[in-house]
Formats: C-alpha cells, structure tokens, sequence
C-alpha cells in the first residue's frame, strides 16, 4: 500500500456527519474491519 496522509477516514466521517448520517466500524471475524455507514432519506416529493 503506498503511504497517504491519512485523511481518508476523517473526510469521509465529516461528509457523513454533516448529512446527518453515522460512521462506525465493526471486527471482522474473518479479519480487517467492516465500516458501515447511515444516512437519512428525505421521502420523495409527490408527482
């Protein structure tokens, strides 16, 4: 993997959080991380 700045994961949660959503991670048992990610949805307007 090549180096970054490690500002991935801290721009995605403000993204989320500004949309009001939520950002957390679980274990994978099976090994890595599994990031789950919430947003609301506005119902869509009438025809």
């Amino acid at each position: 993997k090549p180096a970054g700045m490690g500002m991935g994961l801290n721009i995605c949660r403000s993204i989320i959080e500004f949309h009001h959503g939520r950002l957390w991670v679980e274990a994978n048992p099976e090994g890595g991380s599994i990031f789950v990610i919430t947003l609301p949805v506005k119902p869509s307007c009438p025809a």
